[in-house]
């Protein structure tokens, strides 16, 4: 947690600015310290991974005695600094933000987690949406999801992507999706999926398909 300030300000100074609007916790446990990331990009590919990704003797992620509290007040720090003008957390269980939410001076901002109609997240967005937190969806587009019968369904029939259609309905939830898109045509193709308003009917179809809310299918993005 010690670390916190100086990665901000590393990325103030790569991004040329004084200030960020927000700045959020990748991952809620804490992480043993690999050194600063300055220059990161620069690095061989492996050598990325050694530094963001510490690994134990075993091969699992390396953490470090550093509770999520202890790590807030350090980004509640930065707010005070005027280093950034929000935080928001990562990856984060109900349990967690809740607990972040009871003794946070400056009060999560963002949530971003992994949604989509496998993952839907319904419990942990309701809790969001009564404290007025924006949920971010990332990893939106599985191939899983995009493959499923009912979305193709529901595609044909209104005329749009099965992407268009995955988009739509976290949209509609009050969810903010960031698809990683590369391709220009898809990147148009996303962006227009912010006007789509499915149909209660389209919701349940859709709301149907959730899970135990406990995957990650991120290998499958193809957007």
């Amino acid at each position: 947690h010690g670390h916190v300030a100086e990665a901000c300000e590393t990325t103030l100074d790569a991004l040329g600015l004084d200030a960020l609007d927000s700045y959020l916790l990748h991952w809620p446990e804490a992480w043993a310290y690999q050194g600063p990331l300055r220059n990161l990009a620069d690095r061989p590919v492996e050598a990325q991974e050694e530094a963001t990704f510490p690994r134990d003797t075993d091969g699992e992620i390396e953490t470090a005695a550093v509770t999520l509290e202890e790590t807030w007040r350090s980004l509640e720090r930065l707010v005070d600094r005027g280093l950034t003008r929000t935080i928001g957390i990562c990856n984060v269980s109900l349990e967690q933000l809740e607990s972040v939410c009871s003794f946070a001076r400056v009060p999560p901002a963002i949530v971003q987690i992994e949604r989509h109609p496998h993952t839907p997240r319904e419990d942990l967005v309701a809790f969001c949406h009564r404290r007025g937190i924006r949920v971010v969806a990332h990893s939106p587009l599985p191939a899983s999801v995009l493959a499923e019968p009912v979305v193709e369904e529901i595609a044909d029939e209104r005329g749009l992507s099965p992407a268009q259609v995955v988009l739509a309905w976290n949209v509609g939830n009050g969810v903010v999706p960031i698809p990683s898109s590369t391709e220009p045509a898809h990147i148009v193709e996303n962006a227009a999926a912010a006007a789509v308003r499915l149909s209660p009917a389209e919701y349940d179809r859709l709301d149907a398909l959730a899970g135990d809310g406990s995957g990650d299918e991120r290998d499958g993005d193809e957007r």
